[in-house]
């Protein structure tokens, strides 16, 4: 029996599992079930509230010793951060995430597994758990009966089958990996040209050098919101805001190799929001990209974005106050009065390869930052979007400042540990540039091994240099743990292509990472995070 259902049947278990006699029937299957809390979603994982009798019989632990424990403890750090940055996107979508990973047992052994992440769902569509269910890979598990054989099929076939939301996750992790190595790709190329800027005089030369540079930043930024969105967790972290710059990136980026344009207004003095920029990118994008599709890939989109001073009962459930005015005009098909007060629900869609998540995940994030999405819309002449955001009265100050490049010289040991040659060529040469000594290392465990032996010595390093996903060996996490096992104060700074904060979370209680240098990284960037790292206590 499978309890992973598709979007369209997730009412039937919305309510259940609370109920006794349903977690009796999850404790009568033969593959592995496990209940989360929602957060945290970082660090050590989520805890868990609930694994049923395969489980507890194949890790060997009492159901009253796994109640409350990170997720961490039966699965690890290898893949857990990519899993716990998959999560934030996993409630919005409803979607299922499947991987394959090692079930960590209590005596510590291993056992290679199929995973599958969901979340469900109370009857008012809030998020109440994540469910994991784990399915042990046959050829593995030779002791496997032919009824978990025949369950492991069933529910093969179920996954093939599954709605267009599966999919969308498949092709936001393969989004995601192109934009990860992509981003690698443009470190070495700003890194060199940040280089040779430091190194040459000539105005001319250094004009078209700045030109390259701002490109290469251009298309570093693209790969971010790609990023972003396809894994979908920023931890809902909020700063103040140009929702216009937005706006600009999501009109370029969504209209990009079509025969669309989007016709950006935006009005002189316009107020700042707090929000969280991903979030808001999404939601721009989603907007964007359904008017593309209801004209069809053709024509003119505006998008006029405007101060707005609303008083009570002006737009139904805002209050008085100070907001963004965001207006998205197509000239599509239009929305029928039939269709026009069902599009905002979730799994509701008029396509066939739709998914019904779009718009019921923009309106969901508008909401949580104070706002609401109105529509308009004449079947056969278009449709009018309108997101209102709170604002924050500009005080007058522009943004546009002059950059002064402020490339720190230091001193000291710098360890770069990385499995790309390129990224260990030109980081090389920018640390030498800055006045460090430079020893390199292609992978963890070599790296690990240069530590020890340079910390016996006497002559430890000041500094590493990390790279985070390394596949086929040692991650960054894991690496840094060896690290600290031989030197408790050793000082290692996060290097990612990936969009992420969360590398200065504690794991086990631990506190592995000084600082966090994402790439793509140029001299300057790079100088002062050296300097911090290397001065702080």
């Amino acid at each position: 029996m499978s309890i992973l259902l598709d979007s369209e049947s997730q009412g039937q278990y919305k309510m259940s599992l609370d109920d006794g006699r349903f977690r009796s029937v999850l404790d009568r299957l033969e593959v592995g079930v496990l209940l989360l809390e929602l957060n945290p979603q970082s660090g050590s994982g989520p805890l868990i509230t609930f694994a049923n009798n395969s489980l507890l019989g194949w890790t060997g632990f009492e159901l009253k010793n796994i109640l409350g424990l990170p997720l961490a403890n039966i699965f690890g750090f290898k893949k857990l951060k990519v899993l716990v940055e998959r999560l934030y996107a996993i409630v919005q979508s409803g979607g299922v995430y499947e991987f394959t990973n090692k079930l960590k047992c209590l005596d510590g052994s291993e056992l290679e597994c199929t995973w599958q992440v969901s979340c469900v769902y109370d009857e008012d569509e809030e998020p109440t758990n994540f469910l994991l269910t784990v399915y042990r890979n046959v050829s593995q598990a030779p002791g496997v009966s032919t009824v978990n054989k025949a369950v492991e099929k069933k529910d093969s076939d179920k996954i093939a089958s599954l709605s267009s939301s599966k999919k969308m996750e498949v092709l936001a992790m393969q989004a995601g990996g192109i934009a990860h190595d992509f981003k690698n790709m443009l470190t070495t190329v700003i890194a060199n040209i940040s280089l040779i800027s430091d190194s040459i005089n000539d105005p001319e030369i250094l004009s078209k050098l700045g030109d390259a540079m701002k490109a290469s930043k251009e298309a570093a930024d693209l790969a971010s919101h790609m990023l972003t969105y396809s894994r979908g967790n920023d931890n809902c972290k909020k700063e103040e805001v140009d929702i216009s710059q937005l706006l600009k990136d999501s009109a370029r980026l969504c209209t990009a190799g079509s025969k669309t344009r989007c016709d950006v207004n935006i009005q002189n003095g316009l107020w700042l929001s707090c929000v969280n920029s991903t979030q808001i990118l999404q939601v721009m994008n989603n907007l964007i990209i359904n008017a593309r599709h209801a004209m069809d890939d053709e024509g003119v989109i505006k998008a006029n974005l405007v101060n707005a001073d609303l008083e009570d009962d002006d737009v139904q459930g805002l209050r008085a106050g100070k907001y963004l005015k965001l207006v998205f005009i197509d000239h599509g098909r239009g929305i029928s009065k039939n269709n026009i007060s069902e599009i905002f629900k979730r799994f509701y869609t008029t396509k066939e390869t739709g998914s019904g998540l779009g718009l019921a995940t923009c309106l969901s994030i508008v909401r949580e930052h104070g706002g609401t999405i109105n529509v308009d819309s004449i079947e056969g002449k278009g449709s009018k979007f309108t997101m209102y955001l709170p604002a924050i009265e500009s005080n007058g100050k522009t943004s546009d400042k002059v950059h002064e490049n402020i490339i720190k010289q230091g001193k000291g040991r710098v360890l770069v540990i990385d499995d790309d040659k390129p990224i260990l060529k030109v980081s090389s040469l920018m640390l030498q540039n800055l006045g460090y000594e430079v020893d390199v290392a292609s992978s963890g465990q070599e790296g690990i091994e240069k530590f020890r032996r340079s910390f016996n010595e006497g002559n430890a390093f000041e500094v590493i240099l990390m790279d985070m996903t390394m596949p086929g060996g040692l991650d960054g996490v894991e690496t840094s743990l060896g690290v600290l096992n031989i030197d408790k104060n050793a000082k290692i700074i996060s290097s990612s292509g990936y969009n992420t904060d969360d590398s200065l979370d504690l794991i086990n209680g631990r506190e592995i990472f000084s600082g966090i240098l994402s790439k793509p990284y140029d001299l300057e960037k790079m100088s002062l995070m050296l300097k911090e790292v290397v001065a702080s206590d």
